[in-house]
């Protein structure tokens, strides 16, 4: 294996070195718009391939004696630029295409909290982990961050009593330092819309567990993390926005 590796190289050493470099590059980048994404690429990503097949061609003629050595390092050194360029681009088309779509499936709920770094993000650690199979009337939103754009989760679900019970009991011995409702940052201009409710009805009862702003004073960036109950509805709210 050593030996063949080595002959590999040897034989044309600049292609050989482009090609095993677009293989890193192409298991990187296809990672990260598969595994790191909520709706994976998998057929856009095989776009980043390209770097490969190039140069793998320009490996093969170099070999055959097909073309000669100076030319065939400089048609990799050229297509270094131009593969970069087209690579880099098609990774923002799908970064944006990403950052910029909206998901309100609930069975790509697990998913969304995997890619975001549940249970160890901030934001969310409130959330559970899965929906329960029992739960009725399901409304799940999520909006991606993007420039400017803030990044919002919410779960909207019916459940019996005793589960709505059991979750109450989990926030309460959590031993989080619950905000007071009147502190949470604009509770009544719509913070409840993807649950359903653009004005909470007054027998929910709303648990913060974040509403900050990151400067003193300045509410255009902040975040805010709650939960809201009804006994009444049989319902329960998890939210959560970070702009």
């Amino acid at each position: 294996m050593h030996l063949r590796i080595k002959a590999f190289f040897q034989q044309a050493p600049v292609p050989a070195v482009f090609t095993s470099l677009s293989v890193l590059f192409f298991l990187f980048f296809f990672y990260l718009v598969t595994a790191k994404a909520v709706e994976p690429y998998y057929f856009p990503g095989l776009g980043f391939l390209l770097p490969f097949i190039c140069y793998g061609i320009i490996y093969k003629l170099e070999v055959r004696k097909l073309i000669e050595k100076n030319t065939s390092h400089a048609i990799s050194f050229i297509m270094a630029l131009v593969l970069s360029i087209l690579m880099l681009f098609l990774f923002l088309i799908l970064s944006i295409h990403a950052s910029t779509s909206e998901y309100n499936n609930p069975t790509l709920y697990e998913r969304i909290l995997k890619v975001n770094g549940y249970p160890k993000n901030d934001n969310l650690e409130h959330f559970p982990a899965t929906i329960p199979d029992g739960a009725k009337n399901i409304l799940f939103h999520y909006n991606p961050a993007f420039l400017q754009g803030g990044e919002i989760f919410s779960l909207r679900f019916e459940g019996d009593a005793a589960d709505l019970a059991a979750y109450e009991k989990e926030i309460l011995k959590s031993g989080k330092t619950l905000v007071p409702t009147a502190n949470i940052y604009e509770i009544s201009q719509g913070m409840f819309s993807y649950a359903g409710y653009y004005n909470l009805p007054e027998d929910f009862t709303i648990y913060v567990f974040i509403s900050k702003s990151y400067k003193q004073g300045d509410w255009n960036h902040g975040m805010v993390s709650l939960c809201a109950i009804s006994t009444l509805h049989s319902e329960i709210i998890f939210y959560s926005h970070n702009w």
